[in-house]
């Protein structure tokens, strides 16, 4: 099977990524755990921030400000930890797709050169003369 450039550069590609899964698992892993870190800190921060809100008297600005500043960041956090779980979770072992189309290409090419071993070598077409 014959393959242009392009395909060829995704088949590096894919082999590359294959690879690179190995110790980028631990990498996402590690940004979640890193994730779950800062969202206990900052929780240890914002809460008594909040009750704050609720005592008696007018709501200090400072406090509804610093809410207002680190909530959208404590939702962003939330959302890059459970990307990071999500995918170390789900591909653990390797994306399926990608292993399947790798193996279905290495049978492919060793069952052509195995074909290019065994074939003989083709005969001339011209007629030849018995005498």
């Amino acid at each position: 099977m014959q393959f242009t450039p392009k395909e060829e550069k995704l088949i590096r590609r894919l082999r590359k990524q294959d690879r690179q899964w190995r110790w980028l698992r631990w990498v996402l892993l590690a940004g979640g755990a890193i994730g779950v870190v800062n969202l206990a800190l900052y929780g240890r921060l914002l809460f008594p921030l909040i009750d704050g809100l609720s005592a008696e008297g007018h709501p200090d600005v400072t406090d509804a400000l610093v809410i207002a500043v680190f909530f959208p960041k404590l939702l962003v956090i939330v959302g890059v930890t459970a990307i990071c779980f999500a995918i170390s979770w789900r591909d653990w072992n390797g994306n399926v797709n990608r292993m399947l189309l790798l193996k279905l290409l290495d049978a492919q090419q060793k069952r052509d050169e195995s074909d290019l071993a065994v074939r003989p070598a083709p005969e001339s077409a011209l007629p030849t003369r018995k005498e």
